[in-house]
């Protein structure tokens, strides 16, 4: 518990440091891989690690299936909009937090990962529903991941001199 609690003061600190330097998009850049990569770190002390990749990846694959297919502009131009991927990942972070370790650890990151939506919305890289759609997606993903059986299994197989790979997601409820 207090391995989290430090950590998300590392993440506020540097954060305050980004925001001075008015930085807004790079500090939420920041927060975004932050979040996960420390969320990654602490469920290994718990051996929760599993859960918490499953819960990444199979996000990761959503967001980036349904933004392939929906190709929304972004509000500054640019491709592929909806859903905000650095919302979804913080969100998920963040959720997985707060289901495996509570309020006091959820709330923080929540905040958090509030803040990586808001910047992506400050920096007109997103719409409103992008970043709620992103959200909404990550809470979802970490909430069936954790406490159900999931795998992911990748495979990869040449047809007709062409490669083809396919990843498949499991889950035993």
């Amino acid at each position: 518990m207090k391995l989290v609690i430090i950590f998300i003061a590392i993440l506020v600190v540097f954060t305050n440091k980004c925001l001075s330097q008015n930085t807004i998009e790079k500090s939420g850049d920041f927060i975004q891989l932050g979040l996960p990569v420390g969320a990654f770190v602490i469920s290994c002390f718990d051996d929760s690690y599993e859960n918490f990749v499953y819960s990444m990846v199979a996000t990761q694959i959503v967001t980036h299936t349904v933004k392939r297919t929906m190709n929304r502009a972004r509000p500054s131009g640019g491709d592929f909009s909806f859903p905000s991927g650095h919302t979804s990942a913080a969100f998920q972070a963040a959720s997985f937090l707060h289901f495996k370790y509570g309020w006091k650890v959820g709330l923080p990151s929540f905040a958090l990962a509030a803040y990586v939506g808001w910047s992506r919305f400050y920096s007109d890289k997103h719409y409103i529903s992008d970043i709620i759609a992103g959200a909404a997606l990550g809470i979802f993903m970490s909430y069936i991941c954790l406490d159900n059986d999931v795998r992911i299994f990748t495979s990869s197989k040449k047809i007709e001199d062409q490669d083809s790979y396919a990843v498949n997601f499991q889950m035993s409820f």
